[in-house]
């Protein structure tokens, strides 16, 4: 994965997707998420690398920063 920081925003490169992130006017209040699916049995090494590189969401219904979609299946 690369990142790239400009002026205004951030470009991350992870395979063959881009995610440009622009800086928002001062007048919105914005909010980004973006997710990557990522094997199970990476899942581990892939959530150290990540915890000191980006503001992880405290998650209250979980009581942590990981979420366990169980019954979420890929079509």
């Amino acid at each position: 994965m690369d990142v790239i920081r400009s002026g205004n925003g951030i470009t991350i490169t992870a395979g063959e997707t881009k995610l440009i992130f622009e800086e928002a006017s001062q007048n919105d209040n914005p909010f980004y998420h973006f997710a990557f699916n990522i094997p199970s049995n990476k899942f581990e090494e892939a959530y150290e690398w990540a915890k000191p590189k980006v503001d992880l969401l405290w998650l209250k219904d979980y009581n942590g920063y990981v979420a366990d979609f169980v019954n979420f299946f890929l079509f």
